[in-house]
């Protein structure tokens, strides 16, 4: 559910109580026929050689890829396409949640998209290119807004403003060959270390503003079957028009709570038709066995789901706004269930819902099932996540008695998604860590890790609070 809805929900409910970028080029030389004299070939291959050398490299070489600048796991990025013309685009994002104030109490966040072109690249030497941006757009403007109760400023990105010669090192350049500042934002350069000899992927550097980007192969889209993407349309599709039905609680019209009665449920609809038209989908394409399988465990789901439903309203009893509540729980679980299937039919979503709920470490297991019998020292962790928008999540993790249940919280703070959802970073005062959610079919999305915390670091983290994934 979007954000504006769930505030209007919280406010009457508790008035009723009291009363979100080809593939790597490669050079194909055809193999010269076999010939008994030798020295013919050795005539072909200086040709050979000459040729390989003139081609160099090309936007082509790294049409697959994403460039990545950020400070790490701190709050900004920046993260740039480049397109086989020279052609690119992107996107620039910074959050700051403690930057407040009137009619934006949830931060700010700044923002940009950007596209544009570079000029031909120029051999510098084996190993390097340099190029310029020949010209560059930021559609968004550079004006201010306030959505979802954030502060939206439109930037300039970081890592390309102000930038006047770029160059671009392939992997196996040297690193004692590159420039120290770009070495120290790629966090990769370890002069101790023998294994950091050479770039192992390909890295784009600001000579001017002395800011570096990384690269990694980017997710394609690539032989899908045109019924995967069909069900992508269809997720697509219900959004917009979720978008649609909850824009009637904008402006300053009072909502009454028989019209938020009708508005909750519309939404409900709108997934409900949309899980259904996702099964249809799977059920044509999939094997029998996969579909049976499959049916068991939506039957499961549906249960869980009514129940679930139910214990949303009960606290209501029988106030007017028993329905609303009881028809938000629903849109929100069959919303969850619907991207679930998706990602189980391979769809390519370009995001993955975060959800809310209660994420526990999977080493309980052991006593839970009794293969560790003695508790009395046993502890384990558990993330709590709630207040999910588009663009961040309120977190606690607790310490439990594995024996006696007893709680001792650790830390509470908000993180900042990224990556479409894959991951979310945490900066606090002391230290910064990173969430990162599990993404394939098989265990999405019921699943989380974490880096850069000593304390939560190596495990896995299990979502109990999603029907059909309880455990324990």
């Amino acid at each position: 559910m979007k954000k504006t809805l769930a505030g209007v929900i919280l406010l009457l409910a508790l008035s009723s109580l009291a009363g979100g970028c080809g593939k790597e080029a490669e050079n194909l030389v055809e193999a010269p026929a076999e010939n008994p004299e030798e020295e013919s070939v050795e005539e072909e291959l200086p040709e050979v050689q000459a040729w390989e050398e003139e081609q160099g490299f090309s936007f082509a070489d790294v049409a697959d890829r994403e460039f990545y600048f950020s400070s790490g796991v701190g709050g900004w990025y920046t993260v740039l396409c480049i397109h086989e013309d020279g052609s690119f685009d992107g996107y620039f994002r910074d959050s700051n949640m403690g930057e407040t104030g009137e009619g934006y109490p949830n931060g700010t966040l700044y923002y940009s998209e950007f596209s544009g072109s570079f000029t031909e690249p120029e051999r510098v030497d084996d190993w390097s290119y340099r190029f310029q941006i020949e010209e560059i757009e930021y559609p968004l403007g550079f004006g201010e807004e306030i959505k979802d109760g954030i502060l939206h400023c439109y930037a300039t990105a970081y890592g390309l403003d102000g930038a006047e010669d770029l160059y671009l090192y392939l992997p196996g350049k040297r690193t004692a060959e590159l420039p120290e500042e770009y070495l120290s934002w790629i966090s990769y350069y370890d002069p101790e270390s023998a294994e950091n000899e050479e770039l192992p992927f390909y890295g784009l550097y600001n000579e001017k503003q002395q800011e570096g980007f990384s690269s990694y192969i980017s997710e394609q889209e690539e032989e899908i079957p045109e019924w995967s993407l069909q069900i992508k349309e269809t997720v697509l599709a219900a959004e917009k028009e979720n978008d649609r039905i909850e824009s009637r609680l904008q402006g300053d019209d009072m909502v009454s709570q028989q019209e938020l009665n009708q508005i909750t449920w519309e939404v409900y609809q709108n997934w409900d038709n949309a899980l259904n038209t996702v099964w249809e989908i799977m059920k044509d394409n999939k094997d029998e066995t996969f579909m049976e399988e499959l049916t068991e465990k939506e039957r499961y789901w549906i249960r869980r789901k009514e129940e679930c439903i139910q214990e949303a309203g009960a606290p209501f009893g029988e106030g007017s706004a028993r329905p609303m509540e009881e028809n938000s729980e629903a849109a929100k679980l069959t919303r969850y269930r619907v991207y679930e299937l998706a990602a189980e039919a391979g769809a390519p979503m370009e995001t993955q819902l975060i959800y809310d709920g209660r994420y526990f470490d999977e080493d309980i297991y052991l006593y839970w099932t009794g293969e560790i019998e003695d508790a009395s020292s046993l502890t384990y962790c558990e993330i709590q996540i709630y207040n999910v928008t588009d663009t961040s999540f309120d977190f606690t993790v607790n310490e439990l008695d594995a024996e006696t249940d007893e709680s001792t919280e650790l830390l509470t703070g908000t993180a900042f998604i990224r990556y479409n959802g894959k991951e979310a970073f945490y900066e606090g005062e002391d230290f910064s860590f990173l969430f990162q959610f599990q993404t394939d079919p098989e265990v999405f999305p019921k699943y989380l890790s974490v880096e850069g915390w000593d304390k939560l670091a190596g495990k896995s983290f299990m979502n109990k609070d999603i029907p059909g994934h309880e455990s324990g």
